[in-house]
C-alpha cells in the first residue's frame, strides 16, 4: 500500500451521497482511515476502482494524501467484481449507482 496526492486521484462523480460521506468523514476523523482505496493507473493520475466515498471524506477533512493500493491486471477484475458485490449488498444504492 501507498500514500498518493489526492490531488493525482481523478474526482469520482457521486450524487446523493452526502450523508453517507459526512458519516465517513465523522469515522476518519476519530478513528482515522481504517480501509486503503483502491485505484488504478491511469498515466500520471489514478481512477478509484473501490472507496469513492472514502477519498471524499478525506478531501473533506483536507488530507492531502490517502492510503490506496495500486491493482493492476487479473488483480483488478478480481477487485472490481468483489467491488460490485459488497455495492449490490448496500440496501440504499441508488438504481444509477447498481446499474454501472
Amino acid at each position: 500500500m501507498v500514500f498518493i496526492p489526492l490531488n493525482l486521484i481523478m474526482e469520482p462523480k457521486l450524487d446523493g451521497v452526502e450523508d453517507q460521506v459526512q458519516e465517513l468523514v465523522d469515522s476518519i476523523a476519530v478513528h482515522g482511515q481504517l480501509h486503503p482505496i483502491a485505484v488504478r493507473s491511469l498515466g500520471e493520475q489514478f481512477e478509484i476502482v473501490s472507496g469513492r466515498r472514502r477519498f471524499l471524506a478525506c478531501k473533506k477533512l483536507g488530507r492531502e494524501k490517502i492510503d490506496a493500493m495500486i491493482l493492476e491486471g487479473e488483480n483488478l477484475i478480481n477487485y472490481k467484481v468483489i467491488s460490485i458485490h459488497e455495492n449490490l449488498k448496500r440496501h440504499n444504492l441508488p438504481w444509477y449507482e447498481q446499474i454501472e
